[in-house]
């Protein structure tokens, strides 16, 4: 197979040469200039338009044409290439958790923040079951994803604690449309379409992506010591609309993940059946902008997020749902050119409920009571440009949940400009997670037990960073220590069930850098590398699920002709959480090494899109591209650590090798 891959990229390579002769005649397989992509501007940060050397965040760009080069399938493929993340999951939400900066401590996603083009993306019932978003939303839709590391709280409230990711859709500057399909390994199948529209002040993208997958080959040994196999399949189906009309905009995304699952518990099915799990994911954002003045401009958002699950525990339906509203006035004052201040007030309605059969008398029962609460935050952030090459930044959030005295978040830093090019970030900021529902109020027997009198977890981080930024070439290194305090986790309780407990503390460092070069006008290199390590109260290190070494890097070619990308991410041995914190866990518990002990692995991705237009001389549009894309290139065997209960020291994570083919039509 590796004679095979390698005369493959040899063919490949004497074909983007080939090509590099005839550049001027057939439109661009690149959008936009290789140079325009150093200069992106920036919003996460702040909530203005920036530069990355101005944004008061330790932040990173995936741009659309980055991934058009290197190919995805999933906006979880987009985020396994990005700086100190990995995506992992447990036995019952596979592919649901950003891993970033060492902090892996449950298996919902409830410490990285997802924004959608500013809006946050969360759900109450867990906090941070996100599978509907990573699995689903339509990547073509995608213009760039902006990635901040650090704490967030200030600006985007709780559960922005490790970090934030905001997705930033297309806006459409010519009315255009594409529709691309393609068919591939485990009986892969997907379609998906973009759709733009651009009348003057009224601007309007939709897109939609679908993925049928029958599944790869799942075999592990549960806590039993049960071996099984089974086809570990997904549908994904993701909806995206975005639209504009002079001041006012409406932004939606709707998401579902219907997946095969190990279950509830590491535990095959007595009965030969296997478990699947359906998760919903809606949102809906309604803003407006007003300017009162040069100086004084505002926006008013309404925001909602809706969360349905579903799925079979112990042979009984059981759905779980929330609906949550959030009201948001936001004001950006200009006091004069070196002087800027956000402030802003928000009120949260949440509301859900967790329904189920009980197992003794079969009648229904709320496993989560139903639960209708407000939560409300005051914020301000300013920047103030002491002298030129000098900018301070402070400022702080106040939040109120129900149960809790409420929680102030502040952050402060400066941004040191030593040159136009070559500068320095020192930042230090605070964010908090306050406990979710279910992690306060679940009560489903012998499985798993809310705690009512949860603390929101806290977390303070200190952030380094020096960065060189010239038209071709991006490069940031830096360093952050990160203590976190009143850590939500499960433990075992009575015999084989778990309860939420806050426990102790876990202190966080690390080195973080990227570099991106383009060589030339057609040829980039993207590369990145990241270490942390971590330790708890009881002086036990690395005990977060997740690697302590990350180094990720790819090389893009792009001309009128062909895009072709090679990338690859590096990940060494996870952590044996199997044997960490011994102290605090039930050491009677039995825990047993039944599946293979998880190793290093390499994700190697190979990506080819081919311009037909351009290679036959036809002028005319429709636009025909042939795409073939290959991942874990190198048939990796990849098992995750099983974190989450602790009972099997690992599952396996994916299939092998994955080979896809499939055509675009842009017209």
């Amino acid at each position: 197979m590796k004679k095979q891959l390698l005369f493959l990229i040899g063919v490949l390579i004497h074909v983007t040469l080939q090509a590099q002769t005839d550049t001027t005649s057939i439109g661009n397989m690149v959008d936009i200039d290789l140079e325009d992509l150093m200069n992106i501007k920036v919003s996460t940060a702040s909530k203005n338009s920036e530069g990355i050397q101005e944004a008061p965040a330790i932040i990173s760009i995936v741009t659309a044409q980055e991934i058009q080069s290197y190919g995805a399938l999933t906006l979880t493929d987009v985020l396994n290439r990005t700086t100190d993340l990995y995506m992992t999951g447990s036995y019952y939400f596979p592919n649901n958790l950003a891993g970033m900066r060492g902090d892996v401590q449950t298996h919902t996603s409830s410490h990285v923040l997802i924004l959608i083009d500013g809006r946050p993306c969360r759900e109450s019932f867990y906090g941070g079951v996100d599978l509907a978003v990573y699995n689903a939303f339509p990547v073509a839709s995608i213009d760039r994803i902006e990635i901040i590391r650090g704490p967030g709280s200030v600006l985007y409230g709780s559960n922005a604690v490790s970090g934030v990711i905001n997705i930033i859709t297309k806006q459409p500057e010519s009315t255009t449309g594409m529709v691309s399909s393609s068919i591939g390994s485990f009986g892969t199948k997907t379609i998906s379409f973009l759709q733009a529209l651009n009348e003057g002040d009224f601007k309007l993208t939709t897109a939609a992506q679908y993925m049928d997958q029958q599944g790869w080959n799942f075999t592990a040994v549960d806590q039993n010591g049960i071996k099984k196999s089974t086809n570990y399949g997904q549908q994904n189906f993701g909806l995206n609309l975005s639209m504009s009309y002079k001041n006012v905009s409406f932004k939606s995304f709707y998401g579902n993940s219907a997946r095969d699952i190990f279950g509830e518990r590491p535990l095959w099915n007595t009965d030969g059946s296997f478990n699947t799990l359906n998760t919903h994911r809606g949102f809906a954002d309604l803003g407006f902008k007003h300017d009162f003045s040069k100086k004084w401009k505002s926006s008013l958002n309404v925001t909602y997020n809706y969360f349905d699950q579903s799925s079979i525990r112990d042979a009984r339906p059981v759905k779980f749902l929330s609906n949550d509203v959030l009201s948001e006035m936001t004001h950006y004052i200009d006091i004069n050119d070196k002087f800027h201040i956000v402030a802003g007030a928000l009120a949260n309605v949440v509301t859900g409920v967790g329904k189920g059969t009980d197992s003794n008398t079969d009648q229904p029962v709320e496993l989560v009571k139903n639960y209708n609460d407000l939560r409300w935050a005051t914020y301000v952030q300013a920047d103030y440009k002491l002298v030129n090459f000098l900018k301070l930044i402070g400022g702080a959030q106040f939040n109120k949940t129900p149960g809790t005295e409420g929680n102030l978040s502040p952050r402060g830093g400066f941004i040191l400009n030593f040159s136009p090019s070559f500068g320095m970030k020192g930042l230090y900021g605070q964010a908090f997670k306050s406990a979710s529902q279910s992690e306060r109020f679940t009560i489903i027997p012998n499985v798993n037990y809310g705690n009512p009198n949860l603390k929101p977890e806290l977390i303070s981080t200190t952030d380094a960073q020096f960065f060189f930024i010239r038209p071709k070439i991006q490069v940031t290194a830096g360093g952050f220590y990160s203590y976190q305090k009143n850590s939500i986790v499960r433990i075992p309780y009575l015999t084989n069930a778990i309860i939420y407990t806050n426990q102790g503390s876990l202190s966080m460092k690390g080195l973080e850098g990227e570099v991106k070069i383009n060589i030339t006008k057609f040829f980039s290199i993207n590369s990145n590398a990241s270490y942390q390590t971590n330790v708890n109260n009881l002086q036990e290190k690395d005990v977060t699920a997740i690697s302590n070494l990350m180094i990720k890097g790819g090389v893009s070619y792009r001309n009128k002709l062909i895009d072709l990308g090679i990338f690859n991410s590096w990940f060494s041995k996870p952590s044996d959480v199997i044997n960490s914190q011994s102290k605090i866990t039930d050491t009677t518990k039995l825990r047993k090494i039944v599946n293979p002990i998880p190793k290093a692995f390499s994700l190697l991705s190979m990506n080819v899109n081919l311009n037909i237009n351009a290679i036959f001389g036809w002028v005319e549009k429709p636009c025909l591209l042939l795409n073939f894309y290959g991942d874990n290139l190198l048939n990796q065997k990849i098992y995750n650590p099983e974190f989450s209960r602790r009972n099997v020291n690992s599952l396996p994570a994916r299939g092998g090798i994955a080979l896809y083919g499939g055509l675009t039509v842009k017209f």
